[in-house]
């Protein structure tokens, strides 16, 4: 996804929803989403040259925090 998002972005802002929960079957939590998500950014950083925002839709807002670890 990072490569992609390098390749095809020309450096605009990108966004990510939480991907692995609820209909994608994954089974994972919000949280444990997000923390995938982090961590690979954390992990691969020097290939981020845009933008990136991660999406919470508002329905799922209540179920993970930024300020969890």
């Amino acid at each position: 996804l990072l490569l992609f998002i390098n390749q095809n972005c020309q450096g605009k802002k990108c966004y990510i929803p939480l991907m692995g929960t609820s209909l994608s079957r994954v089974g994972l939590s919000h949280k444990e989403s997000l923390h995938i998500l982090l961590s690979t950014m954390s992990l691969y950083n020097y290939m981020i040259f845009n933008p990136i925002e991660i999406v919470i839709f508002n329905k799922d807002k209540d179920k993970v925090s930024i300020f969890d670890k």
